[in-house]
């Protein structure tokens, strides 16, 4: 098989979830280096650059997903009936993949216009991570309410 058989394999759903996962995981981490630390991102291999970019970047998402997990295991144990009201981890992956990839992109805006030290970007992603984790609470509970619909609505999904 070539490589184009295994993309034309792929149905949509699958390539919006792989292209979710590289924008929000891979590319944040490639600019990082590529900024930081030019040295290593030209001389990796790129099995190595791709695992130090999604290491560089996962803790954000990990952050935004675990917020998103915790916050839905809470609010079905207390009232079961908003379960289902959620979205599914197709959902938290594609949303979160983008909120990450937007603070990433936001904190290297600021960091270029106003000419900030590697301290001042990684405290730029801490604060806009504490936004979006805000946002997501409050997201939560609009769902928990029946206020707000999941982003990514799929029918044919049964959980």
């Amino acid at each position: 098989m070539s490589i184009f058989s295994d993309i034309k394999a792929f149905d949509s759903k699958g390539l919006l979830s792989l292209a979710a996962a590289c924008l929000g995981l891979v590319v944040p981490g490639f600019l990082t280096l590529y900024v930081f630390d030019r040295q290593v991102f030209l001389e990796a291999d790129v099995v190595k650059l791709v695992i130090l970019s999604a290491s560089i970047a996962s803790p954000s998402f990990v952050a935004l997903f675990a917020t998103t997990l915790i916050g839905e295991r809470v609010f079905t144990q207390l009232h079961p009936q908003t379960a289902g009201r959620f979205g599914g981890f197709k959902e938290w992956l594609v949303t979160h993949s983008f909120s990450n990839s937007t603070i990433f992109f936001t904190a290297f805006l600021i960091y270029f216009v106003a000419q900030l030290s590697f301290r001042g970007f990684v405290g730029w992603i801490i604060g806009l991570l504490l936004v979006y984790v805000g946002f997501e609470f409050y997201r939560l509970v609009l769902l928990a309410k029946g206020q707000a619909k999941p982003h990514f609505e799929d029918p044919s999904d049964e959980s």
